[in-house]
């Protein structure tokens, strides 16, 4: 098996762990994996993020037990790699946007880590990632129409809201769409728990992160 492939089957293992509330232990041992029924459904997951690599992440596998109420505590992977699985967690994308910021740590966390990563393969300090740009527009943009940032990290980035605000309404809903409001998003950043505090602290642990591998 592929390093992706353990890493999509264990994005799967931990969402079906911890919406169960259990602990996760990463599985390590992969021997004789591929002769399993399951394998199956992995080489189709990992045809489909190869496609979309952006959707590659938690809140991929998190879809289906925030999404349903039912009392169904367990999705396989042939559930995700279906039809009706794909459609659910691609509209757990869109309705995560909308769902209160204390519930989305992960995602936050996840979205730090991947500026840390941009950053550095590009050479980058943090202060200059809200202006990197490969096209004509901020990176930055991009990575949030493809879901690689949660939204609450454009409160916590210097310059990032500031660049959004600006922005023209018929660009930011060509981007974006007409149902995001940036200003109902922002006071639920204000007035969360969590997710504030995790924001800043997270922005200013990997600029110092970032700077250092810089240097180094």
């Amino acid at each position: 098996m592929s390093e992706q492939q353990k890493w999509i089957y264990n994005l799967y293992l931990k969402a079906y762990r911890t919406n169960n509330g259990n602990p996760f232990r990463p599985k390590k041992d992969f021997t004789g994996f591929e002769d399993k029924p399951e394998y199956a459904e992995i080489l189709k997951l990992t045809a489909f993020f190869n496609k979309y690599p952006h959707l590659l992440t938690i809140d991929f596998f998190n879809a289906p037990y925030k999404l349903y109420n039912d009392e169904k505590k367990y999705y396989s992977l042939k559930f995700f790699a279906s039809p009706r699985g794909l459609k659910t967690c691609m509209n757990y994308f869109k309705t995560l946007i909308d769902s209160n910021p204390d519930e989305q740590i992960e995602s936050i966390k996840d979205s730090l880590k991947f500026i840390a990563g941009f950053c550095i393969e590009k050479k980058i300090k943090m202060g200059e990632y809200y202006r990197y740009k490969s096209v004509i527009q901020p990176d930055f943009l991009i990575h949030l129409k493809e879901y690689k940032l949660n939204w609450y990290i454009v409160f916590g980035i210097k310059n990032m809201f500031d660049e959004i605000y600006a922005m023209p309404l018929d660009e930011f809903e060509l981007y974006f769409g007409s149902h995001l409001n940036i200003n109902e998003l922002y006071n639920k950043f204000n007035n969360s728990k969590r997710a504030k505090i995790v924001v800043k602290e997270g922005v200013r642990k990997i600029e110092d992160f970032i700077a250092k591998k810089l240097n180094g």
